[in-house]
Protein backbone atom coordinates (compact mmCIF):
# COMPACT_ATOMS: atom_id res chain seq x y z
CA UNK A 1 0.00 0.00 0.00
CA UNK A 2 1.27 3.47 -0.90
CA UNK A 3 2.75 5.71 1.75
CA UNK A 4 2.89 9.49 1.97
CA UNK A 5 2.86 12.19 4.62
CA UNK A 6 4.52 11.24 7.90
CA UNK A 7 6.82 8.23 8.03
CA UNK A 8 4.92 4.96 8.22
CA UNK A 9 1.52 6.53 7.57
CA UNK A 10 -0.49 4.77 4.88
CA UNK A 11 -2.68 6.53 2.33
CA UNK A 12 -5.76 4.94 3.93
CA UNK A 13 -4.76 6.16 7.40
CA UNK A 14 -4.13 9.65 6.14
CA UNK A 15 -7.52 9.75 4.40
CA UNK A 16 -9.16 8.64 7.66
CA UNK A 17 -7.29 11.30 9.62
CA UNK A 18 -8.41 14.02 7.23
CA UNK A 19 -12.01 12.87 7.13
CA UNK A 20 -13.67 11.72 3.92
CA UNK A 21 -16.55 14.15 4.24
CA UNK A 22 -14.45 17.26 4.70
CA UNK A 23 -15.61 20.24 2.67
CA UNK A 24 -13.38 21.43 -0.16
CA UNK A 25 -12.77 25.15 -0.41
CA UNK A 26 -14.03 26.99 -3.48
CA UNK A 27 -11.36 27.85 -6.06
CA UNK A 28 -9.69 31.21 -5.66
CA UNK A 29 -10.57 34.19 -7.80
CA UNK A 30 -7.83 35.43 -10.12
CA UNK A 31 -7.12 38.43 -7.91
CA UNK A 32 -6.92 36.33 -4.74
CA UNK A 33 -4.65 33.78 -6.42
CA UNK A 34 -2.27 36.53 -7.55
CA UNK A 35 -2.12 37.84 -3.98
CA UNK A 36 -1.49 34.38 -2.55
CA UNK A 37 1.15 33.66 -5.18
CA UNK A 38 2.92 36.93 -4.48
CA UNK A 39 2.98 36.19 -0.74
CA UNK A 40 4.37 32.71 -1.43
CA UNK A 41 7.07 34.08 -3.69
CA UNK A 42 5.61 32.33 -6.73
CA UNK A 43 6.72 33.74 -10.09
CA UNK A 44 3.91 35.07 -12.28
CA UNK A 45 4.19 35.72 -15.98
CA UNK A 46 1.83 37.50 -18.37
CA UNK A 47 1.52 35.83 -21.76
CA UNK A 48 0.85 37.38 -25.15
CA UNK A 49 -2.77 36.16 -24.94
CA UNK A 50 -3.29 37.97 -21.64
CA UNK A 51 -3.32 34.78 -19.58
CA UNK A 52 -1.62 34.46 -16.25
CA UNK A 53 0.40 31.43 -15.23
CA UNK A 54 1.53 30.60 -11.71
CA UNK A 55 3.46 27.68 -10.33
CA UNK A 56 1.49 26.08 -7.55
CA UNK A 57 3.02 25.61 -4.07
CA UNK A 58 2.61 22.31 -2.21
CA UNK A 59 -0.47 23.35 -0.24
CA UNK A 60 -2.42 23.97 -3.46
CA UNK A 61 -1.47 20.89 -5.49
CA UNK A 62 -4.22 18.75 -7.03
CA UNK A 63 -4.34 16.33 -4.11
CA UNK A 64 -6.00 19.11 -2.10
CA UNK A 65 -8.40 20.31 -4.75
CA UNK A 66 -11.93 19.23 -5.60
CA UNK A 67 -11.67 16.50 -8.32
CA UNK A 68 -15.02 17.57 -9.79
CA UNK A 69 -13.49 20.88 -10.84
CA UNK A 70 -10.82 19.32 -13.03
CA UNK A 71 -13.18 18.88 -15.98
CA UNK A 72 -12.06 16.44 -18.65
CA UNK A 73 -8.31 16.90 -18.04
CA UNK A 74 -6.70 13.73 -16.74
CA UNK A 75 -3.20 13.21 -15.39
CA UNK A 76 -0.83 11.01 -17.35
CA UNK A 77 0.29 9.14 -14.25
CA UNK A 78 -1.41 5.75 -14.46
CA UNK A 79 -3.05 4.57 -11.26
CA UNK A 80 -2.89 7.90 -9.46
CA UNK A 81 -6.29 9.40 -8.67
CA UNK A 82 -6.59 13.14 -9.05
CA UNK A 83 -8.11 13.56 -5.62
CA UNK A 84 -5.81 11.17 -3.78
CA UNK A 85 -3.07 12.36 -1.45
CA UNK A 86 -0.53 10.57 -3.62
CA UNK A 87 -1.36 12.86 -6.52
CA UNK A 88 -0.07 15.75 -4.46
CA UNK A 89 3.34 14.10 -4.59
CA UNK A 90 3.30 12.95 -8.20
CA UNK A 91 1.57 15.81 -9.97
CA UNK A 92 1.87 19.56 -10.12
CA UNK A 93 -0.77 21.95 -11.43
CA UNK A 94 -0.35 25.10 -13.43
CA UNK A 95 -3.25 27.51 -13.07
CA UNK A 96 -4.06 29.23 -16.33
CA UNK A 97 -6.96 31.60 -16.79
CA UNK A 98 -8.11 34.48 -19.07
CA UNK A 99 -8.19 36.84 -16.06
CA UNK A 100 -11.78 35.91 -15.08
CA UNK A 101 -11.76 32.15 -14.65
CA UNK A 102 -9.36 29.78 -12.97
CA UNK A 103 -9.00 26.26 -14.30
CA UNK A 104 -6.27 23.77 -13.34
CA UNK A 105 -4.10 22.02 -15.89
CA UNK A 106 -2.38 18.81 -14.83
CA UNK A 107 1.32 18.30 -15.43
CA UNK A 108 3.09 14.95 -15.05
CA UNK A 109 6.45 15.25 -13.33
CA UNK A 110 7.75 12.21 -15.21
CA UNK A 111 8.36 14.27 -18.37
CA UNK A 112 11.52 15.51 -16.68
CA UNK A 113 14.68 14.17 -18.26
CA UNK A 114 18.38 14.51 -17.66
CA UNK A 115 19.38 18.19 -18.01
CA UNK A 116 20.53 19.06 -21.51
CA UNK A 117 23.63 20.75 -20.11
CA UNK A 118 24.89 17.28 -19.13
CA UNK A 119 25.28 16.46 -22.83
CA UNK A 120 27.78 19.21 -23.60
CA UNK A 121 30.51 18.18 -26.04
CA UNK A 122 32.48 19.92 -28.75
CA UNK A 123 33.19 18.82 -32.27
CA UNK A 124 33.35 22.30 -33.76
CA UNK A 125 31.51 24.37 -31.14
CA UNK A 126 33.13 26.25 -28.27
CA UNK A 127 31.19 25.48 -25.08
CA UNK A 128 29.53 22.12 -25.66
CA UNK A 129 26.76 23.31 -28.00
CA UNK A 130 27.29 20.42 -30.45
CA UNK A 131 26.36 17.83 -27.83
CA UNK A 132 23.38 19.81 -26.53
CA UNK A 133 22.02 20.32 -30.06
CA UNK A 134 22.31 16.61 -30.85
CA UNK A 135 20.47 15.58 -27.68
CA UNK A 136 17.84 18.29 -28.03
CA UNK A 137 16.85 17.24 -31.56
CA UNK A 138 16.87 13.58 -30.52
CA UNK A 139 14.08 14.56 -28.09
CA UNK A 140 11.98 16.95 -30.16
CA UNK A 141 12.73 15.57 -33.63
CA UNK A 142 13.41 17.54 -36.81
CA UNK A 143 11.12 18.88 -39.54
CA UNK A 144 13.17 20.35 -42.40
CA UNK A 145 16.77 19.96 -41.10
CA UNK A 146 17.49 23.59 -41.98
CA UNK A 147 19.65 25.97 -39.93
CA UNK A 148 20.73 29.60 -40.03
CA UNK A 149 23.89 30.87 -38.30
CA UNK A 150 25.58 34.29 -38.04
CA UNK A 151 28.30 35.51 -37.59
CA UNK A 152 29.56 32.37 -39.17
CA UNK A 153 33.29 33.19 -39.54
CA UNK A 154 34.62 30.51 -41.93
CA UNK A 155 31.67 28.21 -41.21
CA UNK A 156 33.81 25.81 -39.16
CA UNK A 157 35.68 27.67 -36.42
CA UNK A 158 33.64 27.56 -33.20
CA UNK A 159 30.51 26.95 -35.28
CA UNK A 160 27.30 25.75 -33.67
CA UNK A 161 25.95 24.44 -36.99
CA UNK A 162 28.86 23.03 -39.01
CA UNK A 163 28.46 19.59 -37.42
CA UNK A 164 24.85 19.57 -38.65
CA UNK A 165 26.07 20.45 -42.16
CA UNK A 166 28.42 17.45 -42.13
CA UNK A 167 25.42 15.30 -41.12
CA UNK A 168 23.43 16.28 -44.20
CA UNK A 169 21.53 19.35 -43.03
CA UNK A 170 21.12 22.34 -45.32
CA UNK A 171 21.29 25.92 -44.17
CA UNK A 172 22.32 29.55 -44.42
CA UNK A 173 25.48 31.09 -42.97
CA UNK A 174 25.92 34.87 -42.80
CA UNK A 175 29.22 36.69 -42.29
CA UNK A 176 29.98 40.41 -42.60
CA UNK A 177 33.77 40.56 -42.27
CA UNK A 178 35.38 40.42 -45.78
CA UNK A 179 38.35 38.22 -44.79
CA UNK A 180 36.18 35.76 -42.91
CA UNK A 181 33.64 35.65 -45.72
CA UNK A 182 36.42 34.62 -48.13
CA UNK A 183 37.09 31.65 -45.86
CA UNK A 184 33.36 30.94 -45.71
CA UNK A 185 33.25 30.80 -49.52
CA UNK A 186 35.86 28.04 -49.46
CA UNK A 187 33.73 26.06 -47.03
CA UNK A 188 30.62 26.55 -49.16
CA UNK A 189 32.45 25.21 -52.22
CA UNK A 190 32.77 21.88 -50.42
CA UNK A 191 29.14 21.70 -49.23
CA UNK A 192 26.49 22.31 -51.93
CA UNK A 193 23.69 22.36 -49.33
CA UNK A 194 25.18 25.47 -47.72
CA UNK A 195 23.96 28.94 -48.76
CA UNK A 196 26.08 31.91 -47.74
CA UNK A 197 25.47 35.67 -47.55
CA UNK A 198 27.98 38.49 -47.11
CA UNK A 199 26.17 40.90 -44.79
CA UNK A 200 26.01 42.42 -41.34
CA UNK A 201 22.52 41.59 -40.07
CA UNK A 202 20.60 44.73 -39.13
CA UNK A 203 18.16 44.72 -36.22
CA UNK A 204 16.05 47.53 -37.71
CA UNK A 205 13.03 45.96 -39.38
CA UNK A 206 12.89 48.41 -42.29
CA UNK A 207 16.45 47.66 -43.40
CA UNK A 208 17.27 45.55 -46.48
CA UNK A 209 19.67 43.64 -44.21
CA UNK A 210 17.00 42.75 -41.65
CA UNK A 211 17.05 39.04 -40.79
CA UNK A 212 13.53 38.49 -42.15
CA UNK A 213 14.58 39.76 -45.58
CA UNK A 214 17.85 37.83 -45.68
CA UNK A 215 16.06 34.58 -44.82
CA UNK A 216 13.40 35.27 -47.45
CA UNK A 217 16.00 35.82 -50.18
CA UNK A 218 17.72 32.57 -49.20
CA UNK A 219 14.46 30.63 -49.43
CA UNK A 220 14.58 29.51 -45.78
CA UNK A 221 11.50 27.67 -44.44
CA UNK A 222 9.34 29.67 -42.03
CA UNK A 223 9.75 27.01 -39.32
CA UNK A 224 13.44 26.27 -39.75
CA UNK A 225 14.77 23.85 -37.17
CA UNK A 226 17.62 25.96 -35.75
CA UNK A 227 18.60 29.62 -35.61
CA UNK A 228 21.99 30.47 -34.09
CA UNK A 229 22.66 34.14 -33.25
CA UNK A 230 26.21 35.04 -32.22
CA UNK A 231 27.21 38.60 -33.11
CA UNK A 232 28.74 39.82 -29.83
CA UNK A 233 26.34 42.65 -29.17
CA UNK A 234 22.94 43.22 -30.72
CA UNK A 235 21.81 39.59 -30.41
CA UNK A 236 18.76 40.64 -28.36
CA UNK A 237 17.64 43.24 -30.88
CA UNK A 238 18.10 40.97 -33.90
CA UNK A 239 16.00 38.20 -32.39
CA UNK A 240 13.41 40.72 -31.26
CA UNK A 241 13.13 42.05 -34.83
CA UNK A 242 12.41 38.60 -36.30
CA UNK A 243 8.70 38.49 -37.17
CA UNK A 244 8.01 36.32 -40.23
CA UNK A 245 10.02 33.27 -39.14
CA UNK A 246 9.48 31.02 -36.15
CA UNK A 247 12.48 28.71 -35.62
CA UNK A 248 11.80 25.62 -33.53
CA UNK A 249 15.10 26.08 -31.65
CA UNK A 250 16.92 29.37 -31.07
CA UNK A 251 20.50 29.50 -29.80
CA UNK A 252 21.48 33.04 -28.82
CA UNK A 253 24.57 34.55 -27.25
CA UNK A 254 24.23 36.40 -23.94
CA UNK A 255 26.59 38.08 -21.50
CA UNK A 256 26.80 35.41 -18.81
CA UNK A 257 28.70 37.71 -16.46
CA UNK A 258 25.28 39.00 -15.40
CA UNK A 259 23.68 36.71 -12.79
CA UNK A 260 19.98 35.76 -13.04
CA UNK A 261 17.70 38.58 -11.92
CA UNK A 262 19.71 41.37 -13.55
CA UNK A 263 17.97 43.15 -16.44
CA UNK A 264 20.47 44.48 -18.98
CA UNK A 265 20.11 44.91 -22.74
CA UNK A 266 22.99 45.82 -25.06
CA UNK A 267 24.39 48.46 -25.32
CA UNK A 268 24.94 48.62 -21.60
CA UNK A 269 28.61 49.41 -21.05
CA UNK A 270 29.67 45.76 -20.94
CA UNK A 271 28.41 44.28 -24.19
CA UNK A 272 25.69 41.69 -24.72
CA UNK A 273 22.40 41.21 -22.89
CA UNK A 274 21.75 39.49 -19.59
CA UNK A 275 20.34 36.03 -18.93
CA UNK A 276 17.10 37.36 -17.44
CA UNK A 277 16.50 39.91 -20.23
CA UNK A 278 16.87 37.22 -22.88
CA UNK A 279 14.61 34.86 -20.92
CA UNK A 280 11.93 37.56 -20.89
CA UNK A 281 12.29 38.20 -24.63
CA UNK A 282 11.96 34.49 -25.32
CA UNK A 283 8.83 34.32 -23.19
CA UNK A 284 7.26 37.23 -25.06
CA UNK A 285 7.95 35.45 -28.36
CA UNK A 286 6.50 32.14 -27.14
CA UNK A 287 9.76 30.33 -26.32
CA UNK A 288 11.02 28.45 -23.25
CA UNK A 289 14.68 28.31 -22.19
CA UNK A 290 16.02 24.76 -21.98
CA UNK A 291 19.82 25.04 -21.51
CA UNK A 292 22.64 27.47 -20.81
CA UNK A 293 26.19 26.87 -22.04
CA UNK A 294 27.29 30.49 -22.06
CA UNK A 295 24.78 30.77 -24.89
CA UNK A 296 21.07 30.28 -24.21
CA UNK A 297 18.98 27.56 -25.87
CA UNK A 298 15.26 28.15 -26.44
CA UNK A 299 12.53 25.93 -27.89
CA UNK A 300 8.98 26.78 -28.88
CA UNK A 301 6.66 26.60 -25.89
CA UNK A 302 4.80 23.59 -27.26
CA UNK A 303 8.08 21.64 -27.44
CA UNK A 304 9.18 22.29 -23.85
CA UNK A 305 7.71 19.06 -22.47
CA UNK A 306 9.34 16.96 -25.20
CA UNK A 307 12.64 18.72 -24.47
CA UNK A 308 12.38 17.57 -20.85
CA UNK A 309 11.66 20.91 -19.18
CA UNK A 310 9.18 20.73 -16.30
CA UNK A 311 6.29 23.19 -16.40
CA UNK A 312 7.20 24.54 -12.97
CA UNK A 313 10.94 24.83 -13.47
CA UNK A 314 12.43 28.21 -12.64
CA UNK A 315 14.62 29.42 -15.56
CA UNK A 316 17.36 30.48 -13.12
CA UNK A 317 18.02 26.79 -12.42
CA UNK A 318 19.42 26.50 -15.96
CA UNK A 319 22.09 29.13 -15.34
CA UNK A 320 25.67 27.84 -15.29
CA UNK A 321 27.25 29.76 -12.42
CA UNK A 322 30.71 28.93 -13.72
CA UNK A 323 30.33 31.91 -16.04
CA UNK A 324 30.04 34.44 -13.22
CA UNK A 325 33.14 36.63 -12.81
CA UNK A 326 35.19 36.01 -9.70
CA UNK A 327 37.17 39.27 -9.61
CA UNK A 328 35.62 42.07 -7.58
CA UNK A 329 36.77 44.66 -10.15
CA UNK A 330 34.49 43.07 -12.75
CA UNK A 331 31.57 43.19 -10.32
CA UNK A 332 32.23 46.88 -9.74
CA UNK A 333 32.15 47.43 -13.49
CA UNK A 334 28.81 45.61 -13.73
CA UNK A 335 27.30 47.65 -10.89
CA UNK A 336 28.55 50.89 -12.45
CA UNK A 337 27.01 49.98 -15.84
CA UNK A 338 23.67 49.16 -14.20
CA UNK A 339 23.64 52.42 -12.27
CA UNK A 340 24.32 54.36 -15.46
CA UNK A 341 21.27 52.74 -17.09
CA UNK A 342 19.05 54.04 -14.30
Amino acid sequence: MGRCGTAGETVKARQSRRGKGAAVAAPFSAAEWVNRAAISGVALQVGRDQRLAAFVPHALRPGRQDPSRLGDRKPRSAGIGIGSPASGRRLKAVYDWPLRECRPLIYDRRVRKRPLSKYRSNTFSQNGEDGVIAELFSRIGTTNRYFCEFGAWDGRHLSNCFKLLTEGWSGLMIEGEPDRFTDLERTASEYPKLTIRHAFVDWRTGSDLALDKILAKAGAPADLDLLSIDIDGYDYQVWSSLERYRPRVVLVEINSAYPPGVEAVHPNGLGGSSFSSMIQLGFEKGYVAVAHTGNLFFVLGELASAAGIAANMAPAKLFNTGWLPKRSSIWRKIRRALLEQR
